[in-house]
């Protein structure tokens, strides 16, 4: 079985490697990458592609709906997984019809 490669983008960096050493748990999800800011993932994703990326929306430098422009792009069978604090229908509507997969609310 391939084992996915996972990249996270949040600028919190706690939260961010909690995140990652979770996911290195399952036996589905090989390296898991991270990055502060949606600038710094673009570059970890030029380096190698992820095949999933979990993308903070609220970040400094590159926030993630910028970064998820790029990614869908330039790396049009990466799934995007959204991290966000808004749970505005309208918003992950248009998010949605920009070719994000999904959508995790924080609280």
């Amino acid at each position: 079985m391939r084992r996915l490669k996972v990249a996270i983008a949040d600028d919190h960096m706690l939260f961010r490697k909690a995140l990652a050493s979770l996911l290195k748990t399952f036996s589905c999800v090989g390296e898991v990458r991270d990055a502060q800011n949606g600038k710094e993932l673009l570059r970890l994703l030029r380096e190698e592609p992820a095949d999933v990326v979990i993308l903070d929306l609220q970040m400094p430098v590159m926030d993630g709906a910028e970064a998820a422009e790029v990614i869908i792009d330039r790396h049009p069978d990466v799934k995007i997984i959204i991290l966000t604090q808004q749970n505005s229908h309208s918003f992950i509507l248009h998010m949605m019809e920009m070719g994000v997969h999904a959508f995790l609310v924080k609280d």
